[in-house]
Order: structure tokens, then sequence, then C-alpha cells
């Protein structure tokens, strides 16, 4: 079965491509080579917690007929929540939004067993009265209890968050799906517009984000789910196209970035907590960007994650790997037995340095961590430099904040940008 037929209350027929759905075949091999060098690292894919309850829906309610839905410059926000009242009392607990331009402020999507499906020509952006940073879409609860919960496009680039415009009066902090205290949940066949181009930066935000809450029973944060299909552009060099905070059993699959890090594991900073255990990626591209694969674990102690096939494109480093380190009295902190396989970086020069500042590549992986002591323990394999100039067989450099000077490359021009 290659697609899967939903019926709308309009007698619309909504049909999602099930094989951008499913794993690739490519992520499949990847999950088995995860398994095999890092044993029990993540029994499935986790798409299939909810593939069954997908192919068991017979009608969605849709978003403009049954719950007085508006498009266009009016906030759009309470015709999502009214839908999400009347889903619970729906044999199908599925909505279909057809095509048009929605503002929202926020929704949040907190009950649990809840499908929500975007037709090709859909686009999301912030209402104009908004006037605090927030997340156009917000998965899960503060005490964790939300399950199953899918938010995606009917097909590759259906679903367009735009994000590009700023509104005055407010930071422009806006991500465009932020998931927390969710078990359970597919997220993808979207894009979304974070900038005009990579230079401008005007989000200030990842496109999807993971954070957490502490609470007294302990960590609350997304865990068993599935990002596929994700694109984003323009997006701010500190930022980019997924961001973990804290997340268990998470896998990622095609995430395409234009600027920023397309998927980057950032915990701990600045005192904070968060978590990141059991993470698997698999075909990760950045373009014209800082890098297409960060690791960062400031100071929290983390798990496992296992990465495969990761390109950049006139990026900075293809996979930036960080230790640890003291911060605010608090101790390194680090992953544990974690694997980066097959990075290829292709030279350019318009890649993300620092901030507004760009320039041209320096090498396929920028390894801080390798010396870094027993508690580092990434390794890396299969790594390959295209293009380079005179440095043909270069694969690694020392991490860039140790450079002398933030715009300069060990790698490039004998320690100069050219």
């Amino acid at each position: 079965l290659t697609k899967m037929a939903l019926l709308v209350t309009s007698l619309f027929i909504c049909t999602v491509e099930a094989s951008t759905i499913r794993p690739s075949p490519g992520l499949a091999a990847t999950l088995a080579a995860a398994n095999a060098t890092l044993p029990n690292l993540i029994e499935t894919v986790n798409a299939d917690l909810l593939w069954n309850s997908l192919m068991r829906q017979e009608a969605c309610l849709n978003l403009m007929v049954d719950c007085d839905g508006v498009s266009g410059s009016d906030d759009s926000t309470p015709s999502f929540m009214k839908c999400q009242d009347k889903i619970g009392s729906s044999s199908g607990r599925c909505v279909y939004v057809p095509p048009g331009e929605y503002s929202v402020s926020g929704v949040i999507l907190n009950a649990s067993d809840q499908l929500w499906i975007f037709d090709k020509g859909t686009i999301i952006q912030p209402f104009s009265g908004l006037k605090k940073s927030t997340s156009m879409i917000s998965i899960g609860n503060e005490n964790g209890t939300t399950r199953n919960v899918s938010v995606m496009g009917v097909s590759p680039h259906a679903l367009l968050f735009d994000l590009s415009h700023p509104l005055p009066g407010i930071l422009w902090n806006v991500e465009a799906v932020m998931h927390y205290g969710v078990n359970g949940f597919l997220t993808g066949n979207f894009d979304a517009h974070m900038g005009l181009n990579a230079s401008d930066n005007l989000t200030q935000k990842m496109s999807i984000g993971f954070t957490y809450r502490n609470t007294y029973s302990g960590l609350v944060h997304a865990k068993n789910g599935y990002v596929f299909n994700v694109t984003s552009t323009g997006a701010n060099w500190g930022y980019g196209t997924v961001q973990i905070q804290s997340g268990v059993n998470v896998t990622f699959e095609n995430l395409d970035g234009t600027g920023g890090v397309p998927l980057r594991l950032e915990t701990g900073c600045c005192n904070q907590s968060g978590y990141v255990d059991n993470v698997v990626g698999y075909n990760i591209i950045g373009r014209n960007c800082h890098a297409a694969l960060m690791i960062s674990p400031h100071t929290q102690v983390n798990g496992r994650f296992f990465v495969r096939n990761v390109t950049g494109v006139s990026c900075l480093t293809t996979a930036q790997l960080s230790p640890g380190y003291s911060q605010m009295g608090r101790a390194p902190g680090h992953f544990s037995d974690s694997i980066v396989q097959d990075i290829t970086g292709i030279y350019g020069k318009n890649a993300q340095v620092w901030k507004n500042m760009f320039g041209p590549s320096c090498c396929p992986c920028g390894d801080e961590g390798e010396g870094a002591g027993p508690n580092y323990q990434v390794t890396t394999s299969n790594i390959q430099a295209i293009g380079f100039p005179n440095n043909t067989n270069i694969d690694k450099c020392t991490y860039w904040k140790r450079w002398p000077h933030p715009y300069a490359c060990p790698f490039v021009n004998n320690g100069t940008v050219a």
C-alpha cells in the first residue's frame, strides 16, 4: 500500500503519500548499522508507533468547514484550537487543512491521538498582532501526558512556514514547530523560510525545536518520534533546521538547511539542563551554512547518537564536534559511545563563519574532541573532502574556536581567509 485516502467532511479526498512517511531503505540500513554498532540504540524508526492508527483513518475534520476556519491576515489560532477540541469526538481523530494562508499566534496541540494533515499550497505565518516570541505550533504539554501527535504535509514541501517577515515591536524569536512533553510523534513534509537568503538571518530561532521542563517528578521532554523531509532557508548561524536540547528515541531523516545548522544536538548551555539519548540522523545536508551537523553537550552528560550521510556544501565544517566544558560551576558534559559516518565536505566560499561573517569552507570535520580525554566518546569514519584548494586529502581540522581569530582557518591559504 503506497497511498492512504483520507475522507474529509467536505467530501474532499486528501491523499497522503505514504512513501514520504515510511522510513526509506537508506534509513532502515542506517538503523540496522546503528544497532549493530551500538546495541539497543533504537529498536524502530518510531513512525511505526503511529502508522497503524494513521492507516485506519476514515474521516477528517476540515479546518475551514468544521471549525469556523479563517485564512489570510486574521488570526486563525482559535479555529485550530476548536478543531483540537472537536477531534476527541471525531471517529477519524484527524484534521485536514486545505490550501491557503493561515496567520497564527501560537497553536498548542496538547491533546493525545491527533493527526494534522496540510495540503499542498498551505502557508502558515505569524499573526501580525503577535506581541511576543512564540512557536507557530507547539506539540505536547508540561506534564508529558500527550501521546501520538502528527503534523505533516501530504507530501514533501506541501506546507510552508513563512517566518521571513519581521513583525514590529517584538524580538524575532519564532519557531515553526516546538516539541516538549509528547510521547510518539510524526513531524515533516514541510519547508521553513527563516530569511530571504542565508545572509538575512531574520529569525533568531530554529525551524524545529525540542525543549524540556524540569518538574517535581523529573525531566519532561519529547520521546519516540520521527522527523522527516524538512527544508529550511535563511537560518541564523546560531540556529538552523533542528535543534534538540532534550529528547529520547528520536529519528531524523532528510533535513536540508541553507544557513545555520540543519541538525544541532546541543544541551546544557548557560546552566540549563536537558538530556539527549538514542538519536539517529540520516541524510543531513547543509548549504552555505555554519555546519551541517553540530554536537555540543556543554555541561550535560548525555547518552548516544548515530548519524550517517552528512553533507556540507560551502559550510565552515560539515560536522562540528565539540566536547563539553566547565561552565557556571558545572563540570564538562559529554555524549557517550556515539558515531558519525559518511561525512562529505564540498568546498565553497560562502560559509557562515560567525554571525554575519562569511568565508571559505575549512574542512569536512571540525573535531575539537580529539585528545579531550576519556569522556569524549564520539568516533567518525569515511570522511571526504571535495574541491578544497591545495588540500585535497584534508578530512579533519582543529575546532574553529581554538584559532587565534574566528575568521582564520588553519587549512585554507596558510591559515588566512582568501
